[in-house]
This record gives C-alpha cells, sequence and structure tokens, in this order.
C-alpha cells in the first residue's frame, strides 16, 4: 500500500522501515479498487508467509535510484514473471494494527521491513528524501496461492467477482512504485499470482495482465513516435505540439486505473497521435520549401528580369519542388551570370566594328603624278 516510517540510520548495512501492506475491512461490502476485500481472521492466518518475502523496485535509469513498476515480463509455467524487478530488502515481521490516515483510524497488516543500503544505498537515500518531500510513498502487495492448492488463491464461498475475499494464500513480496503507476488500495495495484478469474466460463483478464500489456503497447508506441520525431528539424512549433502530444499519452497511462479502458481505444487515440504527426511532417516540408524559395528570391535580387529570362524555365521549376529541382541555387545564379556575360562580349565586338565605320576601311593614300618622276640610273620608288 505504502511506505508507513523510514529510518534515518544504517544499522550494519540495511535501513529499517515499515510498509503498510493493504488495509482490512470489516466486512465484504467494503473493498479495494480492485474489487479485494481483505478480511481480519484470513490475514491473521496467512500473514506469517510474508516473512522473509522480497521488496523489489525496477529501476528506470543506470544510477538505479528513479523507480516504475512490478518489473512485469509475462508468464513462465503460468506464473506471473517480474524479471526486471530487482531486491532492495526484505520483510522481517507483519502484524495488524490500527494507524492514523489523513485523520481517519484504519486497521491496516503492517510489515517491519529492511533496506539494503550496500547495494541500494543511492536509491534508498533518493526514497528517503522523497518520503520526508510527499509524507507517503506508495507501494503494491503481491500474494500468490499455496502448493496445497496448486498454486491457485482461495477465495471464499469460492466467489471472484467485486468484494472477493482471499482465504488460502500467501505473500510473496511488496514492490515499491512510481507515485504515477496505479494502485488498488487507495490507488494500489494487488498483484494476484496465478490468481484468474472466470465469469460464465470465460476466463477474465486480471488488472495485472491489462497493465502490463497496455503499459508495453503504449511503451512501444511513445518509443517509436520519439525516434521519428529526433529525425525531423526542430522548430518552435513543432515542439509545442510534441509537448502536447506527450501530454496525451501520459493522459492514456493515467486511464489505466479505469476498468472501462479498452486497448481497442488506446490503439484508436494512437493512430489519431500518429495522423496529427503526419500533418506535423507536412507542414515542416512546406516551411522548407518556402526557406529554400526565398532563399533563392535573395541571390536573384542582383539581376534584372532581362537577364533572368534566361533561367526562367529553371526557376519556375525550382519553385515549383525545391528538392527535386534539376538545378541549385548556386547554379542557376551561374548561368544568369554566364548568359550576362556572353551578351556583354558580344555587343562589345559589335560596338569596335561600328566605332570603324565603313569608310575608315580604306585609306586615302596621295600618290605622285607619273610625269613628276624622273627615272635615275639605278633608282625607283622602291628603293626609298
Amino acid at each position: 500500500m505504502f511506505l508507513y516510517e523510514i529510518s534515518n540510520q544504517q544499522q550494519a548495512g540495511y535501513v529499517k522501515c515499515k510498509l503498510v501492506l493493504h488495509e482490512i475491512f470489516d466486512s465484504n461490502d467494503k473493498y479495494q479498487n480492485n474489487g479485494i476485500s481483505w478480511q481480519e481472521p484470513y490475514v491473521t492466518n496467512n500473514l506469517k508467509s510474508a516473512i522473509g518475502a522480497s521488496i523489489t523496485a525496477e529501476f528506470t535509469d543506470d544510477d538505479k535510484t528513479e523507480i516504475w513498476s512490478h518489473g512485469m515480463t509475462g508468464y513462465r509455467n503460468g506464473v506471473l514473471q517480474c524479471a526486471n524487478a530487482s531486491i532492495v530488502g526484505s520483510i522481517v515481521d507483519a502484524y495488524v494494527t490500527d494507524i492514523n490516515l489523513d485523520g481517519k483510524f484504519i486497521k491496516v497488516l503492517m510489515a517491519d521491513c529492511k533496506l539494503d543500503y550496500i547495494r541500494h544505498g543511492a536509491f534508498i537515500d533518493h526514497y528517503r528524501q522523497m518520503f520526508k518531500e510527499h509524507g507517503h510513498m506508495y507501494g503494491s502487495v503481491e500474494i500468490t496461492g499455496t502448493a496445497e492448492n496448486n498454486n491457485q488463491i482461495v477465495y471464499k464461498d469460492n466467489f471472484t467477482g467485486t468484494g472477493r475475499v482471499p482465504t488460502e494464500y500467501e505473500y510473496s513480496g511488496f514492490a515499491l512504485l512510481d507515485s504515477f503507476v496505479g494502485q488498488g488500495d487507495d490507488a494500489a495495484i494487488v498483484v494476484e499470482l496465478n490468481a484468474k478469474h472466470t465469469q460464465g466460463g470465460k476466463e477474465i483478464m486480471d488488472m495485472a495482465q491489462l497493465v502490463n500489456e497496455i503499459s508495453q503497447k503504449i511503451s512501444d508506441e511513445v518509443n517509436s513516435l520519439k525516434d521519428e520525431f529526433k529525425s525531423k528539424k526542430t522548430i518552435e512549433e513543432l515542439e509545442a505540439q510534441v509537448s502536447e502530444l506527450n501530454e496525451r499519452i501520459t493522459s492514456l497511462n493515467d486511464t489505466i486505473n479505469s476498468k472501462d479502458v479498452t486497448i481497442t481505444e488506446l490503439n484508436q487515440q494512437i493512430e489519431d497521435i500518429k495522423a496529427e504527426k503526419s500533418v506535423c511532417d507536412k507542414k515542416l516540408s512546406e516551411i522548407e520549401k518556402v526557406n529554400e524559395c526565398n532563399s533563392l528570391e535573395e541571390a536573384l535580387k542582383p539581376f534584372s528580369e532581362d537577364e533572368k529570362k534566361c533561367v526562367e524555365v529553371e526557376i519556375n521549376s525550382f519553385k515549383e519542388s525545391p528538392f527535386d529541382s534539376k538545378m541549385s541555387i548556386d547554379e542557376i545564379v551561374t548561368k544568369i551570370k554566364a548568359t550576362a556575360f556572353d551578351k556583354i562580349q558580344a555587343n562589345k565586338k559589335s560596338s569596335e566594328i561600328n566605332s570603324l565605320g565603313i569608310g575608315s576601311l580604306f585609306i586615302d593614300v596621295d600618290m605622285p603624278d607619273e610625269t613628276s618622276l624622273e627615272k635615275t640610273e639605278e633608282t625607283d620608288i622602291f628603293d626609298i
């Protein structure tokens, strides 16, 4: 149910603490959120089985300070497996007592425990600080059937519906939980190992199985969406939408407490999220296209409309699809410059020819009159 007390001192490598395993009710008209009604006579008969049971935590970080749930990994030979959980301590005694919870006295099954500080000192220090800040740190008791009953939990009058009373069972452990994890006893799940309820001959999935299956599906979808978003460019508008999607996914986790939530409904909501992500991708593509077109316009500013006519087809093609264009911005600018240079060279040659004029191609030369030439000895005009 929750951590009731934790010591500030370490003794021989351990830290003492008290855990409220669950509340005890005076009739089966009163029960936990998951429908179990713990009755004192049966709790008293079975509480000694809690002595020596493990206290576990499912760590979510490499430093082993942050925790999550029971560490469930599936079933093996019909037995629920919690292979992702680490043992952080054990129960040394269990007894029935009364406590004051939020101004109301209730009867509970209390457990004296010890936490292993040598192996999990960082976690215990962190957990102790969280306990000081919040007053209560929640957890979940785990029970299983006895060998004499083929590992099946026995219920009073074989009734397994809401208000069911376990009569023959064993306490197998206690899982320390993150505050976001749904719980059955004042928001604490009691994991009933090997307890399969049937209604009308049809097997019904218990809360632990439902939580495990839905949590895994949501976790897989969230990780997939995160991986896809990491590969995209991050802009302010998309970050805001991603934050909104994360809030919606967190909201899906919160709905696990409701028995009316079904996997089909969650899948539909996940599909809606994927659709919104597709819209984000399209908007991102449009923004990038506009940015590329703006870059092209900026590069073309130095050129006149007449100069740009030589690449009019390329410009229109680029604006239509910048990322599929056969020519880049630099190549378009280079072609404009090359065409302009060719025109300048052609105009220069034309100007040089026109500046000479047709008449200038012929030079007037004053030739002497033939009669004035007198031939001298050994002399002619080519000897001059």
